[in-house]
């Protein structure tokens, strides 16, 4: 019967929205209302923050502290049309440090998404960003030719690029969905402390591409079964020559089945199950 009553409705047997928790409601005595500009509305931001870091250098020894000044300026545009929608943003990151201005960095990202509505149940969404980060000393990834070193002159920054192209069609109990995208890693050359060198980050450039297929069907309006296949494959522009770095490139697929539920108005979720590979 709640089934029936969904269908005629207009409303999801797989969506779990009916039940929103205080913080995810409307507050239109808090919220920003933002500028009008046509049919869409702007929303400017600005934060500003402090933070105290006793070893900055992420070192196990010899460890140096400063206080961080950061400010975040950001602006994002949303449409409110009826149907369909459109938005984009733009945002940027300045941190200072007091005393050891070689870590000043400044960070910005740009980025667009849009969703076409085509009938009910059915839409169509894209979406593509761009952004200049700054990789944390406390990174990993703190490799070159396979050796650790102490650390670089100025953090590593590399460009980000993403975008995707996304859909689902939902009919009776059925939805079916899927996601294709697309991302790539850009890292700028840096210089070691001691000995003074450069240390090369082009062998970390690197593509990855992922396909996703999903369908879920609704046994209940409160829970649905689901699978899931994921696939993806990773490409390196340069192969070092280093020891330890020969090939690797790669390509995998994931494979999902589980359920998503929605027990009474304090709690749901999902669970899974399932294997992948990456060769």
């Amino acid at each position: 019967q709640r089934s029936a009553l969904a269908q005629a409705s207009g409303t999801s047997n797989i969506a779990r929205d009916r039940n929103l928790s205080v913080r995810q409601r409307p507050h239109p005595d808090f919220d920003a209302r933002g500028l009008p500009l046509g049919g869409f509305r702007a929303y400017p931001k600005l934060s500003l923050s402090a933070e105290h870091n006793d070893n900055i250098y992420a070192l196990a020894t010899n460890e140096v502290s400063d206080n961080i000044w950061r400010v975040q300026p950001e602006v994002s545009v949303v449409s409110n049309w009826n149907r369909h929608s459109l938005s984009a943003y733009a945002r940027g990151t300045i941190n200072r440090f007091q005393d050891n201005d070689s870590e000043n960095t400044e960070e910005y990202g740009l980025g667009a998404a849009g969703r076409l509505d085509i009938l009910r149940g059915t839409n169509l969404r894209a979406g593509a960003d761009y952004a200049q980060l700054t990789e944390p000393r406390t990174t990993t990834q703190r490799l070159t030719g396979g050796t650790p070193f102490t650390g670089a002159v100025e953090p590593v920054q590399f460009d980000q690029a993403t975008a995707y192209l996304a859909g689902e069609h939902e009919f009776n109990r059925l939805k079916v969905s899927g996601r294709v995208g697309v991302q790539s890693f850009d890292y700028e050359d840096s210089q070691r402390v001691r000995p003074l060198a450069p240390i090369d980050q082009d062998y970390r450039d690197r593509t990855v591409t992922s396909a996703m297929g999903r369908a879920d069907y609704a046994v209940s309006p409160d829970t649905a079964v689901f699978v899931e296949v994921t696939g993806n494959n990773r490409e390196y522009d340069s192969n070092s020559t280093a020891p330890g770095f020969v090939r690797r490139d790669s390509e995998g697929v994931m494979l999902l089945a589980g359920a998503n539920f929605e027990l009474g108005a304090v709690f749901r979720g999902e669970i899974a199950g399932g294997y992948m590979q990456q060769e």
